[in-house]
């Protein structure tokens, strides 16, 4: 199973409180220092301001009507890889999103790691 280096931060955002608590926790048990969890777009932004990450996990459809497209922009622009992940069995992404990878909730913990460590890489393809 991939391990994180001390450095390594990933940014999480993600509304569903019992994923909200359990994903930061196990990155935390696995190595990684977490940004968030943010549960919505201002939130995530001003996370993203304080403590710019190393990679993001991105909930697709926030509460409230919210998705995290303007999240998404702002790591893009900044060259931050990032991973969607999405309780959708069709995830809806948007076309502007159309090479970045999506994980479909729920998915098992070490596909988290993986995923983690291919956008550390570079290894990573929709």
């Amino acid at each position: 199973m991939p391990h994180a280096g001390p450095a390594t931060r990933v940014l999480v955002i993600e509304d569903e409180f019992i994923i909200a608590l359990d994903l930061p926790r196990q990155l935390v048990e696995a190595g990684y220092d977490v940004a968030g969890p943010a549960g919505n777009t201002e939130a995530a932004l001003a996370i993203l301001e304080a403590a710019p990450p190393h990679v993001g996990l991105l909930d697709v459809n926030l509460g409230g009507g919210q998705n995290s497209y303007a999240v998404a922009r702002r790591l893009k622009a900044r060259k931050i890889p990032f991973a969607f992940i999405s309780g959708y069995s069709t995830p809806q992404v948007s076309a502007e999103f159309g090479g970045v990878p999506v994980l479909a909730k729920p998915c098992p913990f070490a596909e988290v790691l993986e995923m983690i460590a291919r956008l550390r890489t570079g290894d990573v393809t929709a």
